[in-house]
């Protein structure tokens, strides 16, 4: 049905002579759930099923985003992030295994759950360094704090959650003879958790 919805936002920025970049935004906005996370109908897989939750209800989120670079001119570039979410009634799914009809056995199954509060912050410290026109050299520090707040609806019980992660990331770009070019990347995220899973730390070269 038709409805009215007030979405602020106000977006700031500011940039000097000396070539400092100045930004800061806030937005709210209302999440509706679509028509798959409301129906009743079971949506089934080879091995699985999903069925959605006519009781999930909108989500209302907070953000909050700065930053700031400094431009060089024969270094490139250093910079700092950095966001903050909140939100009420997020919508997440819950994976448990129950008795289905259609398989004749205990197959796992996915439903969609409005979680009561959630907020997740986070900050990114960036380096570029342009060494020659032709080769680039990127640093990415980042880290991430999370937290949410809900009632398991399959056991019945409070579940609190609050979690700290980090990742690091190095990218390299070079351009040789003005034909060939020649990349390489590093990655590492830390162990992260969320409701009713975790994560365990990776990394790739």
């Amino acid at each position: 049905y038709p409805y009215l919805e007030w979405l602020p936002s106000l977006h700031l920025s500011y940039r000097t002579k000396s070539m400092h970049n100045f930004s800061l935004s806030y937005v709210m906005r209302v999440s509706t759930p679509n028509f798959s996370q409301l129906t009743t109908y079971k949506d089934y897989d080879e091995e699985s099923f999903s069925i959605g939750n006519p009781n999930l209800v909108p989500t209302t989120t907070h953000s909050f985003d700065g930053g700031w670079t400094k431009y060089f001119n024969h270094f490139g570039s250093v910079g700092i992030s950095d966001y903050y979410r909140i939100s009420t009634n997020s919508i997440s799914n819950v994976n448990d295994v129950m008795y289905d009809d259609f398989f004749g056995r205990i197959v796992s199954y996915s439903k969609p759950f409005n979680v009561s509060t959630s907020r997740r912050g986070g900050a990114e410290f960036r380096i570029t360094y342009r060494p020659k026109d032709f080769m680039n050299i990127r640093f990415y520090a980042n880290i991430y704090d999370s937290y949410f707040k809900t009632h398991d609806i399959l056991h019945n019980v409070d579940v609190e959650s609050n979690s700290f992660s980090y990742s690091f990331r190095l990218n390299f770009w070079s351009k040789v003879w003005k034909k060939l070019e020649i990349f390489a990347n590093a990655n590492y995220s830390s162990p992260t958790i969320s409701y009713y899973s975790t994560r365990k730390p990776s990394y790739s070269i």
